[in-house]
């Protein structure tokens, strides 16, 4: 079977993305199955266990699509129409109501219970990548994983979680270029937790509580 995995991002992954760290185990996952994988994504990817193809947004779907693919895998919205089999996956939560292709599924049975629909399909990650868990060492603060900066990724809800828990919030890996924006996103300028942020510039690490 011959899978194309589709999306505007490039692969693999530096420090932020949710999206391209699932095509990258995915589309390995799916290599060490003994599938197919060709991947078309941002200019200057590159992967080892599939094909590579630039994505060109100026041509149609069609033209993309290489011959002998089976299924492709869009992680947005096509919007043009495209007549190869193809699945559609919403990964974000839009603030206003639009239409989705009708063969879009979800990634949680909320998230799809939200946008009208019941089709969901869980994302996987290989977990192997992330290290071993040590189940007997104690937890002195949480983790919030995901772009402060963006409202939707809600890190003041984390915020007032941690706060009602007593428990330290850690804010890792937030850029240089958005470290305030994050930082007001949360508290709307008054420091209502203990909660850290650490941004990373240049190799050097600055935080701010």
């Amino acid at each position: 079977m011959h899978v194309l995995l589709v999306s505007n991002a490039g692969i693999p992954v530096y420090a932020y993305g949710g999206t391209e760290r699932l095509i990258w185990d995915l589309g390995k996952t799916l290599a060490a199955l003994g599938r197919r994988v060709s991947c078309p994504v941002a200019a200057d990817s590159r992967c080892d266990f599939g094909r590579v193809l630039t994505l060109q947004p100026q041509l149609p779907w069609d033209a993309q699509i290489p011959a002998g693919v089976d299924m492709a895998q869009f992680q947005f919205n096509p919007v043009a129409p495209v007549a190869h089999p193809h699945r559609v996956t919403e990964h974000g939560n839009a603030r206003k109501a639009k239409p989705l292709p009708l063969n879009t599924v979800f990634v949680s049975r909320d998230h799809a219970g939200r946008c009208g629909s019941t089709e969901l399909v869980h994302n996987g990650l290989d977990w192997s990548a992330y290290g071993g868990v040590d189940l007997e060492r104690s937890h002195e603060h949480l983790h919030f994983l995901g772009e402060a900066a963006w409202s939707v990724k809600n890190v003041r809800g984390a915020v007032k979680v941690a706060r009602l828990a007593g428990v330290e919030l850690e804010v890792p890996g937030v850029s240089a270029s958005t470290f305030t924006a994050a930082f007001t996103a949360a508290f709307a300028g008054r420091c209502r937790a203990a909660c850290s942020f650490t941004a990373w510039s240049a190799g050097r690490a600055r935080t701010r509580c």
